[in-house]
């Protein structure tokens, strides 16, 4: 095997390794997620009835698709040079927060979307599921072992004395 194989392999092998990390978050951040989804769903429901209730539906499953599709673009990003990744990962950010703010520009502009609005219910969707995808990304990314970060300490020579 030459070196050049050897570094291949173990290039290879740290991106899959990049790679699984970053699936069992989103993983954590989905399920996370959907289970804050329906907490919200039931408590609009109770609390403010079924039409915050849809709009807490609604705001989830936005809020959803806000963190799924961002790591999405952050798979791909483990790919590319660092420059080049945090300028794609941060432009897809930019990109996707100028879109949700347009929609909501649009929402608030118009008269039908206003009657169908509940300001509680979007709120407590968008920010339970937040929460709960960042619950569940930590939840696993705190079971996680990065090799990079995880080196075994040895204290100086010098100390053993």
């Amino acid at each position: 095997m030459t070196v050049m194989a050897a570094e291949a392999g173990a290039a290879h092998r740290q991106t899959g390794q990049g790679h699984r990390l970053i699936i069992a978050m989103v993983k954590g951040g989905l399920v996370g997620s959907h289970i804050a989804l329906v907490m919200s769903v039931v408590a609009s429901l109770v609390i403010w009835g079924p039409r915050a209730a849809g709009n807490a539906a609604v705001a989830s499953a936005v809020t959803i698709v806000f963190f799924a599709s961002g790591q999405a673009v952050e798979v791909v990003a483990t790919e590319l040079a660092n420059a080049t990744g945090l300028i794609v990962t941060i432009s897809s950010f930019a990109l996707r927060a100028a879109a949700l703010g347009v929609v909501l520009w649009l929402a608030m502009g118009s008269t039908t979307a206003d009657a169908a609005l509940h300001p509680a219910g979007l709120m407590t969707g968008a920010l339970s599921t937040t929460l709960g995808w960042v619950g569940g990304v930590v939840w696993v990314g705190r079971r996680q072992r990065v090799q990079v970060y995880d080196t075994a300490y040895t204290p100086p020579e010098e100390w053993d004395a």
